[in-house]
């Protein structure tokens, strides 16, 4: 049932490294992990470390977590 996951919203994903944050989102728009993991270390190096990791920690208390149903 993957279109329900996806119907759903994103997520905190149980099995996420930290947090789950982004393997809920990798999941949400079916793309990679590894990639939008890559996409967020590149936007911490590049743009500025504060602000992306501000706001993986406010998404982090925002984003429910995975359901059990899934």
């Amino acid at each position: 049932m993957a279109y329900q996951r996806f119907a759903k919203g994103p997520y905190r994903a149980g099995n996420g490294l930290f947090l789950g944050v982004l393997q809920g989102l990798a999941d949400h728009f079916r793309i990679s992990a590894f990639i939008l993991r890559l996409a967020v270390v590149f936007a911490a190096l590049f743009l500025a470390f504060w602000p992306v990791a501000v706001l993986y920690f406010v998404s982090a208390l925002i984003m429910p977590a995975e359901p059990n149903n899934l």
